[in-house]
């Protein structure tokens, strides 16, 4: 059984407060909003190969999640279940969203000690899946448009994937145009998961883009609304993306990730449904 660790993010009066959610019980804590920009700005402007930097804001994280040792006794009982904790974080827009990927005590902890998982909505929190007799289906695709650096190794991560669930039974395609017309085409039929590679930005106007190829192999900025418009059709229960900054807000935060503006997308048509 997976023990789970939820906690809330808050901005109230100048303050964040956090509800720390565990084992039946609800804790709250609070602290400044300036503590918690002062680690965003650091997030942002300094060094990461600096040596110590990382480990600082992971203690500074692990501290703030704790709470009155909360996080310390779901990582015990996670221990004595033998798998990480999954730690579930949900905030409120106007609280930054900080790199909990560090989290750090006498060392990193993620992801052999906790898992994180970003919280968006309890949508269908209760809904039980039914498992089927078939194999799991996974469409892979990777875009690497002419002129864009650094070139992706997109041949090795395809390899990869395909050894190590070699032992299972997944049917794995692959999507070789790295464009949006193809990703359509495939998705006339369903696949269980969708994993597109490539690389990601925000361009000069805010807005998050997905870099992919059009018929003559060069780059075609898309949009969260555009790869939306052809995942519709048919989507997936997992759409993995790989590229930098898919999970970034713009500066200016007049738009939301490119994951995130995903998942909204979903939310409202399953609300609709």
């Amino acid at each position: 059984m997976a023990v789970r660790y939820h906690v809330l993010f808050e901005c109230k009066n100048g303050e964040v407060v956090i509800t720390h959610k565990f084992n039946g019980s609800t804790e709250k804590s609070s602290i400044p909003m300036e503590k918690i920009s002062d680690i965003e700005k650091m997030c942002k402007h300094f060094n990461w190969s600096q040596s110590g930097v990382s480990q600082q804001i992971g203690k500074f994280l692990y501290t703030i999640l704790n709470g009155e040792n909360q996080l310390e006794s779901a990582i015990t009982k996670a221990d004595a279940h033998g798998e990480p904790l999954q730690l579930f974080i949900q905030r409120e827009n106007s609280v930054p969203d900080l790199p909990f990927e560090l989290l750090y005590k006498s060392g990193f902890i993620v992801p052999s000690k906790v898992h994180v998982i970003r919280h968006v909505s309890d949508y269908g929190c209760e809904k039980k899946v039914e498992s089927q007799s078939r194999p799991l289906k996974v469409l892979f695709m990777a875009c690497s448009p002419e002129n864009v650096s650094p070139v992706l190794d997109y041949e090795k991560e395809e390899e990869t994937i395909l050894e190590v669930t070699k032992d299972f039974p997944v049917q794995i395609d692959v999507e070789d145009t790295g464009s949006l017309q193809g990703l359509k085409e495939c998705l006339a039929h369903y696949y269980d998961v969708v994993h597109i590679s490539g690389h990601a930005d925000i361009d000069e106007n805010g807005t998050p883009i997905f870099l992919m190829e059009d018929e003559t192999g060069h780059k075609v900025p898309v949009t969260p609304l555009d790869l939306w418009d052809a995942l519709k059709r048919n989507p997936p229960r997992l759409l993995f993306l790989s590229g930098c900054k898919t999970g970034q807000t713009p500066p200016h935060e007049a738009a939301v990730s490119f994951a995130h503006e995903l998942v909204l997308k979903l939310l409202s048509l399953l609300l609709m449904n």
